[in-house]
């Protein structure tokens, strides 16, 4: 059967793109544009967010820090993770760094932005006609954490990984022509990370 992948290197600092929109191997590239939105409730699925406009724009790929989505880090920041001094939250030295007008973070690559939840992506994708009949896969490079998808507002599933890519057989949900692809990513540790469905490389 032969096999045709759609490249979502969307979530990625360091991402996979090809030149042309669509190359000889039968890849259509999807870095650009992409409509996006973040879910402080978590409120998207049961409000069908992959299935209408979202607010918000983000260029892909790229990381949400990385395109300034989120929120500026002050001393509540919950981090999920870091290695830091923690003198830095009672030294009299650093108070100074700890008030908001002149806020400052030692610490090595803390992000001007920072946000622990549900964030949406959505794009139409124009699959080629000669496409027909063939194997179609989702490709997403290392969205970080837990991913799902919809596709013209049908849910494909979902996929959990930090590191290794997401990859989604899309055959049965496309169309030649315009498709809606819908993706809620989910970077919060709130659910399980060590269950059946992940992978560590």
């Amino acid at each position: 059967m032969n096999k045709h992948h759609i490249w979502a290197s969307a979530f990625a600092m360091l991402a996979l793109t090809y030149g042309g929109k669509l190359s000889a191997q039968g890849r259509l590239d999807l870095a650009g544009q992409w409509e996006f939105q973040i879910d402080r409730a978590d409120k998207g699925t049961a409000d069908k967010w992959y299935d209408r406009p979202l607010e918000d724009r983000i260029l892909l790929p790229g990381s949400m820090p990385q395109r300034l989505k989120g929120d500026r880090p002050s001393v509540e920041t919950q981090w999920t993770g870091s290695l830091y001094d923690s003198s830095y939250f009672y030294n009299p030295y650093m108070e100074k760094y700890r008030r908001e007008e002149n806020f400052k973070l030692p610490f090595f690559l803390t992000p001007d932005r920072h946000y622990v939840g549900t964030a949406w992506y959505r794009r139409t994708v124009e699959v080629p006609v000669d496409w027909k009949n063939r194997r179609v896969v989702l490709y997403l490079e290392r969205p970080h954490i837990e991913t799902e998808l919809w596709v013209n507002g049908k849910k494909v599933g979902g996929d959990n990984s930090l590191c290794v890519p997401h990859c989604y057989d899309v055959t049965d949900y496309v169309k030649s022509g315009e498709n809606a692809f819908g993706v809620a990513r989910q970077q919060s540790y709130r659910r399980r990370l060590c269950g059946e469905r992940t992978r560590i490389a």
